[in-house]
């Protein structure tokens, strides 16, 4: 999509919509297309839709916005990140295609949560890589299926002594 710029620009003005405690909706149209714009229950979940003749765009963010596939199992006992979610889709002349993203902290060490994922995943065939850097251990683990790719990336938080869990999906 084209416009796919005009939607990044406005991703900064999603979060800088005054918080409140009701839904609120605003529209800006242009002769190009229009952005709707949707803040839910003091800001907790956010969503934009960019609308132009080559199709639509729509992201969400907010601590309450987990995408309800990211193609691998979510690890017990999570605590969100703060703003660490977002998803964008997009319908145009191509079809429909999807990324999602989101941020966990679990205070499991980081070699119990990659045990967990490596279980859940052996039928699956991920890749994975381990590292160890000086901030800390790194494992990713990436699932390629026909019709999307999930990547897990695991990181060793020394400073809350846990495992910070960031998981993508990228539509194919």
């Amino acid at each position: 999509m084209n416009r796919i710029l005009l939607f990044l620009a406005l991703i900064s003005l999603v979060t800088n919509i005054a918080c409140g405690k009701e839904e609120t909706t605003k529209v800006y149209s242009t002769p190009e297309g229009k952005v709707e714009i949707t803040q839910k229950e003091e800001g907790k979940v956010q969503e934009m839709q960019v609308t132009t003749k080559e199709g639509t765009a729509t992201m969400k963010v907010g601590s309450s916005a987990i995408p309800e596939d990211l193609g691998v199992p979510i690890y017990p006992g999570v605590k969100q990140q703060e703003g660490g979610t977002w998803s964008l889709s997009e319908a145009g002349q191509g079809g429909e295609q999807g990324f999602s993203a989101t941020i966990f902290f679990s205070e499991d060490p980081l070699d119990k949560v990659s045990a967990f994922y490596k279980e859940k995943l052996q039928g699956s065939e991920p890749q994975i890589f381990e590292m160890d850097m000086p901030q800390g251990k790194m494992v990713n683990i990436t699932v390629d299926k026909e019709e999307a790719a999930t990547t897990i990336v695991l990181t060793e938080n020394k400073d809350k002594q846990g495992t910070n869990i960031q998981i993508t999906k990228a539509d194919k």
